[in-house]
């Protein structure tokens, strides 16, 4: 016959385990993909993107590709312990469509990417037009 004090025992270990699986399952839970990604500042050569985070998501950096729209070579800026919600990209061609993405990145792994924003580098010429009185 079992000792009453080693089936308590039991029933903790089962308990504890089940709280443990359920800890580690929400520590792994997927992260939202950045919101609102934005294009600003965006000149000749240099651009500044932007975006949301969903509150409560475990965020520790982000990662941003850039990629030239019809080109398969791809820009991977990856950024960790920040809570900026914003990246310099540069060296940027000037009358050039990109395509850029965000993801969060966080102790478990990457967040889907945003969805996708196009965007076109104006020319030189369209640049000193609209500075000019």
């Amino acid at each position: 016959m079992a000792k009453p004090g080693l089936s308590a025992a039991v029933l903790l270990l089962l308990l504890l385990g089940s709280f443990l699986l359920a800890s580690s399952v929400k520590a792994d839970a997927v992260l939202s993909a950045p919101l609102n990604v934005t294009i600003r500042e965006l000149e000749v050569n240099s651009a500044l993107v932007t975006w949301e985070i969903l509150e409560g998501d475990p965020v520790i950096g982000f990662a941003i590709t850039q990629q030239k729209k019809d080109v398969r070579m791809l820009r991977f800026i990856q950024e960790v312990n920040t809570t900026t919600r914003s990246c310099a990209l540069w060296d940027l061609d000037e009358d050039t469509e990109y395509i850029v993405h965000v993801q969060s990145i966080s102790m478990g792994g990457s967040s889907p990417p945003s969805q996708p924003v196009l965007f076109r580098t104006p020319k030189e010429s369209e640049k000193m037009a609209s500075k000019s009185p």
